[in-house]
């Protein structure tokens, strides 16, 4: 009789204290990406923003092929800025190089001249673009791997200690096409194109 009390007692404590203990956070959402005319939707690489969010930032190996390879090209379009309100949060621009790597061999063209191009977009928050810098008989194309890793020495080189980042550098071995990583507003405010919703 006694043992069947505690017993139902510590049933009845038990069922309150479940009761009482506070429900999970809902998880805020993660910012949508969001990518350019021309470009592969998420959908079509069968990707996510989720996915893309959850990839890591870029490894050392990767980090020291790129500085290699505008090293032996001199790199000499690379800059960063050009001003503080050009810079975005940069670990929103690492999803954006992660998409953009994802296309690999995946050619890519710029149709106008001297304008921006919208690649990649975060919750208008961040944006990457391309611009194209050709004659007449020219129109610049790079691969999906080398556009990313134009992003990529702009991640290396001009991150300041705020965690963001700003810059322009060439494509891997194509000097007309520059890439660039910035704040979306400022990408706005110059001339930038719409993004396509996903």
């Amino acid at each position: 009789m006694v043992k069947s009390l505690v017993l139902s007692l510590l049933g009845l404590a038990f069922v309150h204290a479940a009761a009482a203990a506070p429900a999970a956070e809902p998880q805020p959402a993660l910012p949508e990406i969001i990518t350019g005319p021309g470009w592969p939707t998420l959908a079509e690489l069968n990707l996510t923003s989720a996915q893309l969010h959850a990839m890591p930032p870029p490894d050392e190996v990767t980090r020291a092929k790129a500085r290699a390879l505008f090293a032996r090209d001199k790199g000499e379009q690379g800059k960063c800025g050009p001003v503080d309100d050009a810079y975005a949060d940069v670990s929103l621009i690492i999803p954006c190089f992660h998409y953009i790597r994802a296309m690999a061999d995946k050619m890519y063209s710029v149709i106008e001249n001297n304008s921006l191009n919208g690649i990649c977009a975060v919750d208008k928050k961040v944006a990457v673009s391309v611009t194209g810098q050709w004659g007449v008989s020219k129109i610049p194309g790079s691969v999906g791997r080398d556009v990313a890793l134009g992003l990529l020495w702009i991640i290396d080189h001009c991150t300041r200690d705020a965690k963001d980042v700003a810059g322009q550098q060439a494509a891997n071995g194509n000097g007309d096409l520059l890439v660039q990583a910035m704040r979306y507003g400022y990408y706005i405010d110059h001339g930038g194109g719409a993004f396509i919703s996903q």
